[in-house]
Formats: structure tokens, sequence, C-alpha cells
């Protein structure tokens, strides 16, 4: 097996993204000399589907007491890198609620550089006696106050640490393995505590994983990274944001985004921008985009969005986002990305919008003072019949058919979650309850529930843009036809009165007299 035949290999998979290519060049490496089968073997273990196709093993379904315990074949090292990885998992995926408290990271985080640059236990055992100190301190100080979810981070910490400093007596290299074994299943134990056993285990086998066939050493790459470059186009006099490489999740961690973004909001708060709201819902026609960041600075609010991977679908999600943007009478949206975004064509918008959802709005206090109404003249959309409008209600009230008993359960548990819920069909109130809402982009609107006219969605007339009234009836309208899609195996209703017969007699009413108004709110 030749150098050149490798890189054929690499290549093709790199084209196809196929786990059976990827095999293939695995074998091709270990063939050639590049990567020892053990490495292989140990990638297997940290579950690579490609390394156990290539080893024609599966992969073990273990515990993480069991994983930890299988791992020490691999020696000291493996075990160490894993109990690091699985720390730094606990820490950084609470940064955003210990952010004050820096001896966990601080603990992890000179653990790892003594790991890559150590190599004598003496000096180890210097650099440690500190840090030791540190975890020790803040795991005791976290278990004074009752705060369990700081003690296992900062447990986790300790361990790990502690498995760079062979206890004396440890004088072969199978008690030093025992020794390290018992530290590294620590670490991951407190780690799972801490972030749950899905991240901790994920975050120790991705990085063993990568490290193990040569795919780079996130471990190495965290301690001489440093600062992020970032790019941006925020406004001039926003003060640049400092996020440390080390602190971002590898590219496999299995909760990646949302512990990516606890770091990116930390640092938007420690620049001194306001922050408004996360995981914001900005209403479009066409769907709902999921605005990560809302930023206020003065009188404006901006959509923030952070990208801290600067390759091309990152590059084309945004130029899709400012796309949308473009028709809002909004501020442009504000990008920050590692690295330079190159230039691309953006996506059909329907890629990065999701549907509306109920459980989405917010429940107001009380309803907006002035009129509402389902639907009211304007200029260009004078005819009911014809209206966008009445389609999207006709839509709403044909899905909901006999199933509100169904979906009025389901409407109360997302409106109102805290409230407690009897179980089975609910139905509905013989007399009219109105709820306002807020929805997306702060307007107005309310959801009235009753026998008569079942699941009736009004808009204030004189603050609603018509434009909002239509697609939001439509995203509606989907929200409808996925509650009927849910509930499509349980028995309907036969009962009357039905609110489908009370909008059939509304709209051909409104056929016949040609209302300025249709469906105004009773108040």
């Amino acid at each position: 097996m030749t150098a050149e035949d490798v890189r054929m290999l690499e290549q093709r998979w790199r084209e196809s993204g196929s786990i059976k290519d990827e095999a293939a060049w695995l074998l091709a490496q270990v063939e050639a000399g590049d990567l020892e089968r053990a490495q292989l073997e140990l990638a297997v273990h940290c579950g690579h589907p490609a390394a156990a196709l290539a080893t024609a093993t599966e992969i073990p379904e273990l515990e993480p007491p069991a994983w930890i315990s299988k791992l020490s074949r691999w020696g000291v090292v493996a075990l160490q890198r894993a109990a690091v990885a699985a720390a730094r998992c606990a820490v950084v995926s609470h940064l955003y609620l210990f952010h004050a408290e820096k001896r966990p990271l601080r603990a992890v985080e000179e653990t790892e550089a003594k790991l890559m640059g150590l190599e004598s236990s003496f000096e180890r055992n210097m650099v440690f006696q500190r840090v030791l100190g540190a975890a020790e301190s803040c795991a005791r100080d976290a278990s004074g106050t009752g705060n369990e979810l700081l003690r296992a981070v900062a447990s986790a910490a300790y361990s790990a640490a502690w498995s760079m400093v062979p206890r004396q007596g440890a004088g072969n290299e199978v008690e030093l393995s025992r020794v390290v074994e018992h530290r590294a299943g620590q670490a991951l134990a407190a780690a799972c505590e801490a972030a749950g056993v899905e991240a901790a285990l994920g975050a120790a086998q991705a990085e063993l994983s990568q490290w193990a066939l040569h795919r780079g050493d996130p471990l190495g790459e965290r301690e001489t990274a440093g600062l992020l470059t970032l790019t941006s186009n925020a406004p001039e006099g926003w003060r640049a944001l400092k996020i440390e490489a080390c602190h971002l999740a590898p590219p496999q961690h299995p909760n990646r985004e949302l512990l990516n973004n606890i770091v990116f909001a930390k640092a938007l708060q420690e620049a001194g921008l306001q922050l408004v709201a996360g995981d914001w819902e900005l209403f479009f026609p066409q769907g709902v985009l999921l605005v990560p960041f809302l930023v206020e600075d003065g009188p404006s609010r901006y959509g923030v969005f952070w990208f801290p991977d600067g390759t091309a679908e990152a590059a084309t999600r945004w130029a899709t986002i400012r796309r949308l943007y473009a028709s809002l009478e909004w501020p442009d949206p504000v990008f920050y990305a590692r690295g330079e975004l190159p230039e691309v064509e953006p996506l059909e918008v329907s890629e990065v919008l999701s549907t509306l959802q109920l459980g989405s709005m917010a429940v107001d206090p009380e309803l907006e003072p002035g009129r509402y109404a389902m639907w009211w003249s304007t200029p260009g959309d004078t005819d009911f019949a014809a209206s966008a409008a009445r389609k999207n209600l006709e839509r709403i009230y044909h899905a909901l058919d006999g199933l509100e008993h169904h979906v009025l359960p389901r409407v109360r548990a997302a409106l109102m979650p805290t409230d407690p819920q009897p179980p089975g069909p609910s139905p509905l109130p013989a007399e009219e309850q109105t709820i306002p809402l807020q929805g997306p982009r702060f307007q107005r609107l309310a959801l009235t529930l009753g026998l008569r006219r079942g699941f009736c969605f009004s808009f204030p007339i004189e603050s609603t843009p018509p434009a909002f009234r239509d697609g939001c009836l439509n995203q509606l309208a989907i929200w409808a036809e996925e509650q009927a899609a849910a509930c499509a195996s349980l028995p309907r209703t036969a009962e009357d009165p039905r609110p489908r017969a009370w909008w059939d007699e509304l709209v051909e009413a409104a056929a016949q007299d040609g209302p300025a108004v249709v469906g105004e709110l009773a108040r």
C-alpha cells in the first residue's frame, strides 16, 4: 500500500462521507504503517463506526465504570486523557452558572497543560499541589453549602487532576495504571453526575477517537489556541468579544451547540452588552427563525448569530438569514464567526425556518386595549371570501373539527404548563374564555376558547399589520394540521354545536353581506 494509495482512499472518503470508504482508508493506513492496530481498536472502544467496520467488531455498549476499566488496556495516558476530557465537559457545561467560580476550570486547564508538557513525576507533583488544593477546596466548599451541582463539577476537576499525580507506593506500571484508572473513573462518574452520562462519556470518547486516529489533538489545540480571532459586522461602539478557544466544546461533543452558546452568551455579557433573550423566535410568513441571542443597544434590538466554525455551511446559513432580515424594518442582524465566512449563495428560506408553535408564545396578563377581529378590510384585501385569512382560518376549523376535546389539553399544557391539567380529553368551555397572547415580534393576538366558536384566533385591528395576521394564521393552520395528524387515531366528537358549523355560517353570511370586519371579538 503506497502513500499515494492512502491519499486516494482518503480523498474518496472525504468526497462520499460514507462509513465504508472511511473504513477502507483506515485499513490502508494500518497496512501502510501510518496507524497501529491498537489505535484502531481504541477508536472502536470509543464508538467510532468506521473503525468498527474496519476491524469487523461491534462497538461495545458499556456503562461508564466498565468503559473506564476496559480503557486501561491502552495505558495510563489514555486514562488521563479520558479523565480530563470528562472533567472539562462537566466544567464547560455549567460555566454560565459558575462564571465567578474559577477553581474547577483552572484545575482542568492546568491539568491539560501539564499532561501535554510535563514528563517527570516530580515535576507533576510540584505543579499539582496547588491545583489539587484549589479543586479540593472548591469541592469541600460546595458540599458545605449544599450545592450538589458545583460539588460534582469540582469533584470531576479534582479527580482528573489527581489522575496525574500517582500516589507514593505505585512502584510499577500495573500499580500506576490501577491508581490512574481509579481516579479516571471518579472523574468520569462526577462528570456524568454534573453533565449527564451521554455528554460526559461522549466528550471523553470523541477526544480519544481523534487522538487515536491521528485526526488532531483537541487537548493540545486548546492549549495553544488562546483567544479566538473573530470576524463580525457588529455596530461601531460594541466592545470586542473575548472567547478562549479552550472553553469551546469539541466538534464531536453531543451538546456542542448548547455549550458553545453558553460560552458566547457569557462573552456578550462581559463585553457590556445587554442580553434580552436567548433562542428568541422571529416570525416570517413562511415560518419562524430561531434567533440565538437578542441584544439591546440603546433603543435598538439586534438579532445576534454565532458561528464557532467558519465553514461554508455556516456562511450559507448566514446568507439566508440576511435575505430574510431584508424584509423586516429591523436593524440588520449581527454575526460573529471564527475566521472569515466565505461569500456564498443563500439557501431556500424554508431551510432555516421552523413552524410556529403555541407553546412559544407568552401569555399576557391582560388583553391589549382595542378592537380585535379575525379579518378586516384593507387596501388590496377587501373581499373576505378571497382573502388569505379566510383560507387559513378554514384550514384551522377543518383540521380541528371534532378533535377540539383532544387538542384543548395540549393547548393548555403548552400555554400554561404550571397549571394542573386533568388527564384525558377536555371539552371546550360552555362560556367563552379569552387568552391574551404575545406572539413573534412582540405582536399581540387573542385565543378565544368556547363550545360555539372553538379555537378562535383574532388580532388587534389598529396595531396588527395585515401581512403579520395572514402569515401568523398560515403558521397556525400548519400547527392545527399537525395537531390533527397527532390525534388522527382518536375518536372525533359528533356532538353539537360544532365550531365548524359556526364557521361555515360565518363564511356564508360574509359572502352575502361583504362586511369590512369579520369575527370581531365581543368584549
